[in-house]
């Protein structure tokens, strides 16, 4: 059914070093009916899987979700799996979660849900998948409660290209007119947005949405500045003699390159401990537990080199996800002889 992950408010979950093959394991068998179905009616199977999954009913989450609760731990609840491949099992996977959510809120836990997109649909098709998470969303939103959203064991690039084919798929008018003039433009199919021209074109294309909308958001600040709205924080919290001797954070937000979070923990006044997980991060990740490509590999798959020696193709293509990192491109022979190294300052 699904697991529960003990944490502190304000940290990053995760696992340890020695957990991490086991758990990938576990990602292997959500995606696998046949691995799965052992897991849960073989006798060693449900003894492997019990010490990372809490349980293969609702019940049983539920259960371990209390129970973690009365030792003061918050959780966070998911039900294993992703990839789905057509609408019905991204709807009743939607389903599963509105009824973690009710049971949240019915049994007042200090619990919340977390979730991965291609379990909702983002395989499929990405206007289901819009749906499935806003009526999640809203769902929590209602309860006072809020989502999580987990990519764990999937390789998928943010940025301006994610954004614009969101946008794009969803129907919002202006960027579906900026993308047919383009494709049109250069004859090109839609399907070419999966490309180094379609990466550049989209942060081009995003930044014509964001100028047009840009009056708009300045009206409405001026608006609420009139109107005597001129707070920009929470004022209490800021002042930092008023904090406790140990404080918790953190941040996220969509940035120009893709997602951007920040954790930072605080103690007696300083900074005893900060995180940052930032798009270049993500983008740049190699494989994932399930073998799958990470953005960078996965854009230069199948490249021509018109010259080996002078690979102007790789440098474009890396260009085109705008790293923040320093890198260099190693450019090797099929026997793996390094031919040429360029730095990329």
């Amino acid at each position: 059914m699904g697991g529960t992950r003990g944490e502190t408010p304000g940290e990053p979950t995760g696992e340890t070093t020695g957990e991490s093959r086991p758990r990938s394991a576990l990602i292997a068998l959500s995606q696998s009916r046949a691995l799965r179905y052992l897991a849960e009616h073989s006798a060693l199977g449900g003894r492997i899987a019990r010490r990372f999954v809490a349980g293969t009913t609702l019940a049983e989450l539920l259960a371990a979700a209390e129970a973690m609760n009365r030792l003061g731990v918050r959780v966070t609840v998911d039900y294993l799996g992703e990839n789905v491949t057509n609408p019905g099992e991204a709807l009743r996977s939607e389903d599963r979660y509105h009824q973690l959510l009710d049971e949240i809120a019915r049994r007042k836990l200090d619990a919340n849900v977390s979730l991965k997109l291609t379990h909702l649909g983002l395989d499929v098709n990405q206007a289901l998948a819009h749906k499935t998470v806003e009526e999640l969303l809203q769902h929590a939103i209602a309860i006072k409660n809020f989502i999580r959203v987990d990519m764990e064991g999937s390789a998928y690039a943010g940025g301006p290209l994610a954004r614009v084919r969101m946008l794009y798929a969803t129907g919002h008018a202006q960027t579906r007119e900026l993308v047919g003039m383009t494709l049109k433009k250069l004859d090109l199919p839609v399907q070419a947005l999966y490309s180094t021209l379609g990466r550049t074109a989209a942060r081009t294309l995003e930044t014509k949405v964001i100028a047009d909308a840009m009056q708009g958001w300045y009206d409405e600040l001026i608006a609420n500045i009139t109107a005597g709205d001129v707070k920009t924080s929470n004022e209490t919290k800021w002042d930092p003699s008023a904090w406790p001797d140990a404080a918790k954070g953190a941040g996220f937000t969509e940035a120009p390159r893709g997602a951007l979070a920040h954790w930072v923990v605080i103690k007696d006044g300083k900074i005893d401990n900060y995180q940052a997980v930032v798009p270049s991060t993500w983008n740049a990740g190699p494989r994932d537990a399930a073998g799958q490509e990470g953005p960078y590999e996965a854009g230069l798959k199948g490249h021509q080199l018109y010259d080996p020696m002078q690979p102007i193709e790789i440098l474009r293509t890396i260009h085109s996800f705008d790293p923040c990192i320093a890198c260099a491109v190693h450019v090797t022979d099929p026997d793996g002889e390094e031919l040429i190294k360029v730095k990329v300052r």
